[in-house]
């Protein structure tokens, strides 16, 4: 962890490093450590490679919470609903979705498995729509669900695109959504599922076609988002 530009200090200074999770193993198909940060709540929430989901009290520095994901598929993505704390939505290699609320010593609440692959981001909107979570898979399929009510069939169901979806973002406080494809695209989209934009290329005369897409990010106020393909670029993009 590390602190930002402050006091005119000329570079972010290391504040503190962990050990996140000390049980990754190393799969065929791995997602490595997964991270999800509540910052009202001061706390660090970890799955992954691991059979454990911990939430780090990073005030306290200490391990506040560790419970079996009750899955043998890695967690691959994770979401925190807004107004609900430590109440995770976890996501996992093998489709599903699981709703944990730390604050019980109860198993995890599943949701119908409506995904067919590898989950690879899911949200929960703290603006447009507090009770909705969304969650998307590589076949390319929007989920949205009831963050209230696990167990109960998806809400719609949004078909982003047709190829492989290797990134998928949502922005903090506007409906807008990003997906991106090994196939050299991004598409940029509203919640209800009206495309704005597909990006092939770099802009400038000499624009080449942008690599394949690994990951994406939205600036959390700001109408900006950030894609990293595998030829090493990162681009930003404004509306």
């Amino acid at each position: 962890l590390e602190r930002g530009n402050e006091g005119g200090e000329a570079r972010p200074r290391l504040v503190t490093a962990f050990v996140a999770a000390d049980d990754l193993a190393a799969e065929r198909r791995s997602s490595g450590l997964v991270c999800a940060w509540d910052a009202a709540d001061a706390r660090l929430y970890c799955g992954g490679d691991t059979r454990r989901l911990r939430a780090w009290d990073l005030d306290a520095e200490v391990a506040s919470h560790s419970v079996e994901t009750g899955s043998d598929a890695c967690v691959t993505a994770l979401a925190l609903p807004p107004g609900r704390p430590q109440v995770v939505a976890a996501g996992f290699g093998d489709g599903t979705l699981r709703l944990f609320d730390l604050r019980q010593r109860r198993a995890a609440q599943a949701y119908p498995r409506e995904h067919g692959a590898w989950i690879v981001h899911c949200h929960a909107h703290a603006h447009t729509a507090p009770r909705e979570l969304a969650s998307g898979c590589v076949a390319g399929d929007l989920k949205f669900w009831d963050s209230r009510t696990p167990g109960a069939p998806s809400l719609r169901t949004l078909d982003v695109q047709n190829s492989t979806m290797t990134a998928l973002a949502a922005h903090a406080s506007s409906p807008l959504l990003a997906s991106g494809s090994h196939n050299q695209f991004i598409k940029f989209m509203l919640r209800d599922g009206d495309q704005l934009n597909i990006v092939r290329y770099h802009d400038g005369v000499f624009g080449q076609r942008i690599g394949p897409v690994a990951t994406l990010a939205f600036h959390p106020t700001k109408l900006l988002a950030a894609a990293g393909s595998t030829d090493a670029v990162v681009g930003i993009y404004s509306a």
